[in-house]
């Protein structure tokens, strides 16, 4: 499961994901906006 390791890493009080070295900065995802998901659903 992809959450498994995150997971793991909020319990570890010193482990911190910044924001350089998220998975969403390291494969380029920008995040949506609510009213842009969900034009993209077709809502």
């Amino acid at each position: 499961m992809v959450t498994a390791p995150y997971e793991g890493l909020a319990t570890v009080p010193d482990k911190i994901i910044s924001a350089h070295d998220s998975a969403r900065q390291l494969v380029g995802l920008t995040p949506r906006t609510t009213g842009q998901w969900l034009t993209q659903i077709g809502l």
